[in-house]
């Protein structure tokens, strides 16, 4: 279906579109981010993206504020988990075969100080890290490192602290609104012949990924890349293409996620050379959003919700705001939510208060555990036995086949 867009194209202004799918978010009271948007292809350079209302200042709140990457006991970003931690020693050997110890590297989207601790064990004495939230910036301080809480439109300020040799963009560009100021400043901020490395979700693979349904929307990943729109993005701003591809990251046992990288240089004589048009990303993205269609049916939620089982939800994060947001958990009695996340916990969502599990479990012992989680279910199980050991556990599977599988541990 054609329209015109909210949200201008972020990689060419553009304002026709074709909708690929209409995405349905419950979020947590006072979430200054919108409750549905539309996924995009812009009909004028093949860019796929969210078309929300929501603006750059909205997301610099949203990260502020309702940040999920500032407790490292749950976050991303920390490099704590094993598989977490060699995606950081992956790639700081990408930019150690590229830059050498001496240069001065800027972590742009630094949650919590992960790659820069892989970069330093590499030998590394050069690095900052900004970032947006508050207790992001905090812990990556108190690791010894130089960093800055800076919302992405501020990013200019760090002006006086640069230029960098490196700047590194790793799973940051899928959330920023305002694209082209963020690369401005990035190409500001980088040295003569300084090198730019960035990594995103890979859209032209989702549909390869499916975990549970459209997993790869959320209230965060607005813009979906490919290799090539990555590097198309970097043309606009005298960027110069060294190289472009893929990897494949192992996110928990047997669980693995698409991404795509580019590593660009900054040229001091830009060519004026613009993003190459469609790289056929709208229809990778359609074929996903497909897929997800195609998925069956979960039989847990039928039956916690015809025997009338109380339920105790244990996770707030995308998964169940996708889930609240499509209705799919309206029929089911729920007497609670919990979440591992202390950023998390005291919100509001969905109508209720979330707690941390240790409150909530023993006031409802007679409830089944319901895990919304996509990948690390198995480890909240384990968890969730740790605290009650005769505790009813169901899942929603996040296997390639989407198939829906309860447990019992009695």
């Amino acid at each position: 279906m054609s329209g015109i867009a909210l949200r201008a194209c972020p990689m060419c202004g553009g304002r026709e579109i074709d909708v690929l799918h209409r995405q349905a978010l419950q979020q947590p009271a006072g979430s200054p981010l919108p409750s549905t948007y539309d996924v995009a292809a812009c009909l004028a350079c093949g860019f796929v993206y969210a078309d929300t209302p929501a603006t750059q200042q909205d997301y610099d709140r949203y990260y502020a504020v309702f940040s999920k990457y500032e407790d490292p006991a749950v976050a991303s970003g920390s490099g704590i988990g094993a598989f977490e931690a060699g995606r950081f020693e992956e790639t700081a050997a990408a930019i150690a075969s590229r830059l050498s110890t001496a240069t001065r590297i800027l972590d742009i989207g630094c949650a919590g100080g992960g790659l820069l601790t892989a970069l330093q064990r590499r030998g590394f004495t050069s690095l900052c890290g900004v970032d947006g939230a508050p207790g992001c910036a905090a812990s990556v301080r108190g690791l010894g490192f130089e960093a800055h809480c800076l919302p992405l439109s501020r990013l200019q300020e760090l002006k006086d602290s640069g230029p960098f040799d490196g700047i590194v963009l790793s799973h940051v560009l899928e959330h920023v609104a305002d694209l082209h100021p963020l690369m401005a400043t990035v190409a500001a901020l980088a040295a003569p012949n300084g090198r730019i490395y960035l990594e995103t979700p890979d859209a032209a693979r989702y549909a390869d990924y499916p975990y549970v349904p459209f997993y790869f929307f959320d209230s965060e990943h607005i813009n979906h890349f490919d290799p090539r729109q990555l590097a198309a993005l970097g043309t606009r701003f005298g960027l110069v293409e060294e190289a472009v591809g893929e990897r494949t990251l192992e996110v928990a046992q047997g669980k693995y996620y698409p991404a795509a990288w580019a590593w660009l240089r900054k040229n001091d004589a830009p060519t004026g050379t613009r993003a190459e048009a469609h790289t056929g990303l709208g229809e990778a993205v359609r074929r996903y959003v497909a897929r997800c269609h195609a998925m069956p049916a979960s039989p847990v939620l039928q039956r916690l919700a015809l025997a009338g089982t109380p339920v105790i939800v244990w996770g707030a994060g995308s998964f169940a705001q996708r889930m609240f947001g499509l209705g799919a958990l309206d029929a089911c009695r729920i007497v609670a939510i919990a979440d591992r996340d202390r950023n998390k916990q005291g919100l509001q969502f969905a109508g209720r208060t979330i707690e941390a599990p240790e409150v909530a479990l023993p006031r409802h012992p007679e409830a089944a555990i319901l895990i919304l989680a996509a990948v690390h279910g198995a480890a909240i199980a384990q968890e969730v036995r740790t605290l009650s050991r005769d505790a009813r556990i169901e899942m929603l599977d996040g296997s390639p086949q989407g198939s829906a599988e309860g447990q019992n541990t009695q």
